[in-house]
């Protein structure tokens, strides 16, 4: 519906947006004492917190998006509190409800909802948002192919992945060499 591209509704539980508006409060985050029309924003790069989101939501977002592969989150955090200006910018930008805005409309984002929007979109009031500019990148064929066998993603996901699927090759072939030994006698 109008600028949100993709919508989650409980993505995220209440307790963890409280913490995560906790956690932007500890670095002075201030939404009650802001409260002007143009509302107020605190940025921070967190590469811990940005991976943890990515990991939380990349198993909801699709492999790709709009002909882009989506490959994580930038480190750069924005907490946002009330009205926000729309950015001049073709990027897409994932957004995370952590407190809804005072509103009886219900296209209006609740608790724990994620977002998928365009960062050049009409923003309204919104509430309390955790923003992050989602990492897209070119596909190809094989990235896709990679990507839906479970291949993609960071080169910590494809070592651990790698991991398991050797230990499989060798539980398999301990199991097929002594009945293969048998076979041949």
């Amino acid at each position: 519906e109008g600028d949100c591209l993709l919508a989650l509704a409980g993505a995220f539980s209440p307790a963890e947006c409280q913490a995560l508006l906790e956690s932007a409060q500890g670095l002075g985050f201030r939404p009650a004492e802001q409260d002007r029309a143009g509302g107020s924003r605190l940025l921070t790069e967190d590469a811990w917190l940005a991976s943890e989101l990515w990991r939380r939501v990349s198993t909801y977002l699709p492999l790709s998006f709009q002909d882009r592969m989506l490959t994580g989150l930038k480190e750069k955090l924005e907490f946002q509190y009330g009205r926000q200006e729309a950015l001049e910018s073709d990027k897409l930008v994932l957004q995370l409800c952590l407190k809804p805005a005072a509103s009886n409309d219900s296209s209006m984002p609740q608790i724990g909802e994620l977002r998928i929007v365009r960062a050049d979109a009409k923003a309204g009031p919104a509430g309390i948002t955790l923003c992050a500019e989602l990492c897209c990148g070119d596909m190809s064929a094989l990235d896709v192919l990679q990507r839906s066998l479970g291949f993609g993603g960071p080169a910590s996901e494809r070592r651990q992945r790698m991991l398991g699927v050797s230990v499989f090759f060798m539980a398999a072939a301990s199991v097929a060499m002594p009945l293969l030994a048998r076979r041949r006698r």
